[in-house]
């Protein structure tokens, strides 16, 4: 049975050229605001990385700090209340108001003149640019004589600092991963496949139930996911969702994609009012010439795309424009393939089959094409977000990669099997059995869109992987060995361990670190150490003298040389340069 085609009538109406002039400005103007309002989006790193603070983690201090301050390698959104500082009791002694300057990468709070003596935990809770809270805390101690006695025995350590991003906040984006297949996905799929046979496939009022189906989890993602922001941001008490100071962060900090998606939704509702009242579907009677329905839904869809693109990883990574133009091409390819999907679903065993089998051709060289496109972009953004490839297996961004690869690798052999069912579409046992593959290709989507939502919601591995490090180096008698537990750049605990030859316990008179990046010609910067009394036997009891470092800020990425100078007595010195890699 072959399904009727609708077929809408050439000659215009009077007055539709003045509503195509009406809309087609209507048009530029959405897409204009949408285009001004992604490149006004801020660059940055992808999660705030904290860099330096004042005091530093563990200090003790003789005399009352005026502040605390903190540093992050990218502008954050702060609320009141997001920097606090406390004793041991819970007390607060910070001023509340927290404060930004150079751009909102540095964030500060006042302290009351002359704190008593004792301990104090700094703790703070931003929002980074791509949505992501980062929170930590400090410690610190005033008057020398209060520090707790067996305390941080293995040295001040570095601040505690983690990014984080609630289940529902992954769910907010899945949500909007696939309303965007519905809506955007399904309308472009049609574009390309509606023609001959199919061309009335538009009329369908099960098409047009899933855009607006998609319209609606879009909205409702969205929604979710700011409301989720700033609960993460002010804390999760229920009186925090109607925190108005938190809203107007979060509304702040995301009004550079949040804008351009309101303006492509609204397009789209005005777009679907427009073919209401001129009694037509721009995919109605396709015949590949251009028209303004179907270049405002390209446009549109576009605008959709980029906009989620903007919103998460691309638009707070280097290069964002090429970042943001890559993914955009991957969330319009996954959209096109999902949408494609869901429509051979829905309409493969209804009276539509006839022709939607005619257009399976069609559909199928469309799927190569969005496949290969999704194969590019989504390789390249893995290579520019996971960093080194170690970070596969030794970060939680890495495994994720690792599971979608899987999945998507499954989806091809899905695929490959559903072309091959193409070749005998004219028969109803292998339309049927069509319809079998494209449900299982279906479920495997769901999985991969799961992975994409939960993986836009992980910290990038570049951000995450710190391996640790270590080296020994021979210095005259004295055996050196040192190491680093983690070895992002920011601040870095560095250790080292002095034995000596026989077994023999090594005193030195001194012993010096320094760290210089030659190729950016930073430093030397100094490194601070003091003994650790805590830590005296090292592998099979060999005595060791062992030091740990104040957090030294390493302020970039590269190859850094740390040089140890060892003075044993007046006239007998000993010095080396060792190379290590800051990520």
């Amino acid at each position: 049975m072959t399904a009727p085609t609708v077929r809408s009538g050439r000659r215009a109406r009077p007055d539709r050229a003045g509503r195509r002039r009406r809309a087609a400005v209507l048009l530029v103007l959405l897409v204009g605001i949408g285009t001004w309002s992604l490149a006004g989006a801020p660059l940055a790193a992808a999660h705030a990385v904290l860099v330096d603070t004042s005091p530093r983690q563990g200090a003790t201090s003789e005399h009352s700090p005026d502040q605390v301050v903190l540093r992050f390698d990218e502008p954050v959104t702060v609320l009141d209340g997001s920097l606090v500082v406390s004793d041991l009791h819970g007390e607060r002694w910070d001023l509340e108001t927290v404060t930004t300057t150079d751009g909102g990468h540095t964030v500060s709070v006042d302290l009351p003149p002359d704190l008593p003596d004792g301990q104090y935990l700094a703790s703070w809770r931003m929002l980074s640019l791509d949505t992501h809270v980062t929170g930590g805390s400090i410690d610190f101690t005033v008057g020398t004589g209060h520090a707790a006695p067996g305390a941080d025995t293995t040295g001040p350590g570095a601040p505690r600092s983690a990014s984080e991003t609630s289940m529902l906040g992954a769910s907010a984006r899945g949500l909007v991963a696939v309303g965007t297949s519905l809506l955007a996905g399904v309308a472009l799929t049609l574009l390309v496949v509606g023609r001959g046979h199919a061309a009335g496939l538009a009329t369908s009022p099960t098409v047009r139930r899933l855009e607006v189906a998609g319209l609606a989890l879009l909205v409702v993602g969205t929604g979710t996911g700011i409301a989720t922001q700033v609960v993460d941001l002010a804390g999760p008490a229920p009186s925090t969702v109607l925190d108005n100071g938190a809203w107007a962060g979060v509304l702040a900090s995301s009004a550079h994609w949040l804008l351009a998606r309101t303006a492509a939704l609204v397009g789209w509702v005005g777009l679907w009012a427009w073919q209401a009242r001129s009694g037509r579907d721009p995919r109605d009677g396709l015949d590949g010439t251009r028209s303004t329905e179907q270049l405002a839904t390209v446009v549109l869809a576009v605008t959709l795309a980029a906009s989620i693109a903007a919103g998460g990883h691309a638009g707070a990574q280097p290069d964002p424009w090429l970042t943001i133009s890559v993914t955009t091409a991957h969330v319009l390819a996954a959209g096109i393939w999902v949408g494609g999907l869901v429509l051979l679903v829905t309409h493969l065993r209804s009276p539509w089959r006839a022709a939607l089998v005619a257009a399976l051709p069609a559909w199928s060289r469309l799927a190569l094409l969005t496949v290969g496109a999704l194969v590019a972009t989504g390789t390249l953004q893995a290579v520019r977000a996971l960093g080194p490839v170690a970070a596969l297996w030794a970060t939680g961004y890495g495994r994720l990669l690792l599971a979608k690869v899987l999945v998507v690798i499954g989806l091809l052999l899905v695929a490959n099997a559903a072309r091959n069912a193409l070749r005998r579409r004219h028969d109803v046992g292998p339309v049927l059995r069509l319809h079998r593959i494209v449900l299982g290709e279906t479920a495997l989507v769901a999985v991969a869109l799961a992975l994409s939502a939960t993986l836009a919601a992980s910290a990038p591995g570049r951000t995450t992987y710190s391996p640790s490090w270590n080296e020994t180096v021979q210095l005259g008698p004295v055996v050196a060995a040192l190491s680093i537990e983690e070895t992002r750049s920011g601040p870095q605990v560095m250790r080292i361990a002095l034995s000596g030859a026989g077994g023999t316990e090594v005193l030195p008179d001194s012993l010096d670190l320094t760290v210089t990046h030659p190729e950016r010609g930073i430093g030397p910067l100094p490194v601070v150490l003091r003994r650790d009394y805590a830590a005296t036997a090292g592998a099979g009891d060999v005595p060791t003298t062992v030091y740990v470092s104040e957090p030294t800020v390493i302020p970039a990425p590269g190859r850094w040389d740390i040089e140890v100078l060892v003075t044993l007595d007046d006239v007998t010195a000993y010095s080396a340069t060792i190379a290590y890699t800051a990520w």
